[in-house]
Formats: C-alpha cells, structure tokens, sequence
C-alpha cells in the first residue's frame, strides 16, 4: 500500500511537473493557454491545453482583443447541451485567426452558429472540423477559409448587412462538405469584389451547393457538388466572373443557374443528371434567366431532365461555342425552345433543332457551327 501512494504521488509530480514544462514552453512562444470558458479582451496568441465545453458562447472574443491567433491544438470547443447559441462569438476585431482543431454543437441544436463573426475586418479559418456548425461572418471585410470540413452538415455564410465602406471580398478553398453550403452574399446596392470559391467539395443535402450574390470579377473553380436537394451553383447578379472547371451532378434543380448576370465566361464545367425538381423552368445543366453577354464554352450537359443549356426569353447577346449536349430530357416548360434561324451546319452536327440538348428562346445569342448536339445550333 505504501508503495502505491508513493507511485501514485510520483504520478502526479510528473503530470504537474509536465504541465508546468508544457505552459512554460507556452508562454516562452508567447502563446496564453486557454483551459476554460473565456472572454478574450487582450490582444494575442492562444493556444487550447484540453478540450473545452460550455454554455453560450464557449469563447467569446470582444473588441478591445483587437488582433487575435488561437491554436485549438487539436482539441474540441463545444456547447454543452443542445441549444440555439453560439459556440464561439467574434465581434469588432481587426484581426482574427483559428486553426487546427473541432468545434461542435450537439446534434438538434436549433439555428446555424457555431463560430460567428460581425464587424471584423479580416478572418482567417484553417483546418477545422465544424460539427452541426455553420461559419457565419456579417460584415467581415476579408476572409480566408480553408482545408475544414463539415463531416455531418451546414457550412459557410458570409454576408453583408448594410453598407461597409469596403466591399465584402475573400476566399473559400479546398473545404469539404456534406449536406452543406457555401454563401457570399453582398448587401443590395453593393458588390463583393473577387471572390474566390475554389476546390471544394460539396455533397447532399442544401438548398444550394455554391450560392454566390452580387459580387464581381469573381472566381468559381474546379468545386465538385452532387446531390443537393436544389441547385448544385447558383448565382444572382454576378458580373466579369470566371466559372470553369466545376462538375455539378444529380441536383435537384438546375445545375448550374446564372440570374441577372453579365459578362461572366462558363468554360469547361460538366453539369450532368440534374432535375427532379417540381418547377417545370428547373432541371437544366446550365440555365440563365435574364442574364445578358455572357459566354459559354466547352461545357458538357449531359441527362438532365431539361435541356442541356437553357437560355431563356429574358437572356439576350449571349454567346456559347464548342459545348457537347446529349441525351437531355425535355424543353423546360413554357420556354418552347423553338431555337429561331436553325441554320444547315456540315458534318458531324446534323440538321434540325438541337432542342431539348439546347434551348436559346432569349434574342441575339449567337454561335458558330461547333456545337456538339444532334441538331445544329443557332447561327
């Protein structure tokens, strides 16, 4: 007996022992632990010593913290019961930066939050894993996200609320994604200006998969969405954007929807078996409603319960080239795709109307001979 309570003293010499080496090596790279529910007012570099839970918020970051670094250390912030509260509130900073580590709510939390950042000029988030917690950010001014995941649901939403002096803009790259969405909305009357959403992956379950609004000279690239229950990337009043390399498969909706935008350049995105949804307008690979001079090249549509590209009676001085359309379903409904002007193209494009692979029922899209469908394209 006496030798285990000296075994068992020595044990908790060492652990203390090493719990003081750990804090003091901490502290000689400048890093404050953090072990418990806290409010940060001080400016810092942070650093989680073992997972943390609590009630509404786990942490919270206020104004006076101004510039703020934490490390979570490969350790868990999380509420501790279900809740409509937020794990981790941001507000008022210059800067803030979180990485390497899990933040979670309770499965059946009502709402959305899980970290939420308002009125903080420029953010930073990499290499989290976000269970049943959305990021949400209200007037951040820059954003980076990326390498997180969301292995259950929710996802990303950065909007504007009001007028910032400075546009919205950021980055959202290389996330991963289930029964997820990715957000950048601009308040009306402004535009984001270059926002990237690069790489992602995004599967199941929202109502979008990539929903961008009233931004400009932005960039949709090389992301992987299937499955959401509506469209897989949809996009409002978007302008001078590059939208290429995308593969958008099994939506509900549309594939790919642009609506009120100009100027935007679709190249080389795969937008296949989308459809199933209710609306008889829905269900093309790429559609655009009201949407004027963009261009369109190299894309494949291919099964969907619509046609394969849809220009509607809205859409006008569009130009689309080179695109390969098979084995699309149906007109969408109302639209007649009567593809005005059908010109006799050579060899391998056949004769006739393209409708349901394309339906160009807007005024002045124009193309050449080279699209892949089995009729010809308009001239």
């Amino acid at each position: 007996m006496h030798d285990r309570a000296h075994v068992r003293r020595l044990s908790t010499a060492w652990l203390i022992a090493l719990f003081l080496l750990a804090a003091t090596a901490w502290a000689e790279e400048g890093r404050i632990p953090l072990f418990e529910p806290t409010v940060i007012d001080t400016p810092g570099s942070y650093v989680l010593t073992r997972d943390i839970t609590g009630t509404f918020p786990v942490l919270d970051i206020v104004a006076a913290a101004e510039n703020v670094e934490i490390d979570l250390n490969g350790f868990n912030i999380s509420l501790a019961a279900a809740s409509s509260s937020n794990v981790m509130r941001v507000s008022g900073l210059t800067r803030f930066v979180i990485r390497n580590g899990t933040i979670e709510r309770p499965v059946g939390s009502s709402l959305i939050f899980g970290l939420f950042m308002e009125n903080t000029k420029q953010v930073i988030i990499e290499d989290i894993t976000f269970n049943t917690a959305w990021i949400t950010g209200e007037n951040v001014e820059a954003f980076l996200v990326r390498r997180n995941v969301w292995p259950l649901e929710d996802g990303v939403k950065f909007a504007e609320l009001g007028s910032p002096t400075v546009p919205m803009t950021g980055s959202i790259e290389e996330n991963m994604l289930a029964n997820g969405n990715i957000i950048v909305q601009s308040a009306a009357g402004n535009s984001g200006v270059s926002a990237r959403v690069v790489n992602n992956r995004i599967t199941g379950g929202g109502f979008w998969g990539i929903y961008l609004s009233r931004q400009s000279g932005c960039v949709i690239e090389g992301n992987r969405v299937s499955d959401q229950d509506g469209t897989g990337i949809s996009l409002s009043t978007v302008n001078d954007c590059l939208i290429v390399g995308n593969v958008v498969r099994n939506s509900g909706a549309s594939g790919i929807y642009l609506s009120s935008s100009t100027g935007n350049r679709l190249l080389n995105n795969v937008s296949n078996e989308n459809g199933g949804s209710m609306d008889p307008f829905l269900g093309s690979g790429i559609h655009l409603a009201a949407s004027g001079r963009n261009y369109l090249e190299g894309n494949t549509t291919v099964g969907n319960l619509k046609a394969g590209i849809h220009l509607d009676i809205n859409s006008s001085g569009n130009v689309y080239s080179r695109n390969m359309a098979r084995v699309n379903a149906a007109s969408p409904g109302g639209a007649g795709c009567t593809n005005p002007a059908i010109t006799t193209c050579p060899a391998p494009y056949g004769t006739g109307s393209a409708a349901p692979d394309l339906c160009d029922n807007g005024i002045g899209n124009s193309t050449m001979c080279d699209n892949m469908m089995p009729g010809p394209p308009r001239s």
